[in-house]
């Protein structure tokens, strides 16, 4: 049996997603949880991920896209940062790299059914 610390990053990368569910929404806590995590290691892609899921749903999109794209320097397979950065774009209105993006995370994870569901309803959009 794996024992969880707090000296372990994963662990305060996933308290931070889950201080974004809907039903917690606890985005300062979330922010420190994930920073605490890229104090611990800075190279764990899903902590820049989380860091710009936070600049997500606070409406900083710019930012939200510049953490993700940091994600995918670290980790280009990581199927969530594409994902992410897919519909950050989508959000700016970039229609065509967001489309690009949610096809690269369908690809990498094609067991997916978020990411296929997104990805075929802007496909759809597109037709």
């Amino acid at each position: 049996m794996t024992r969880l610390t707090p000296a372990d990053p994963g662990v305060h990368a996933t308290l931070g997603f889950a201080l974004l569910l809907p039903n917690r929404r606890d985005f300062d806590r979330a922010w420190a949880e994930f920073r605490e995590a890229a104090r611990l290691k800075p190279d764990l892609a899903l902590t820049w991920v989380g860091i710009g899921s936070v600049y997500m749903v606070k409406g900083e999109v710019d930012s939200a896209i510049k953490e993700f794209s940091y994600a995918l320097t670290l980790d280009p397979r990581l199927a969530f940062a594409h994902f992410q950065l897919g519909l950050a774009h989508l959000k700016k209105g970039n229609r065509r790299v967001a489309l690009n993006q949610l096809h690269l995370a369908c690809e990498l994870e094609p067991s997916s059914s978020l990411f296929r569901t997104e990805y075929e309803r802007l496909l759809r959009q597109q037709n």
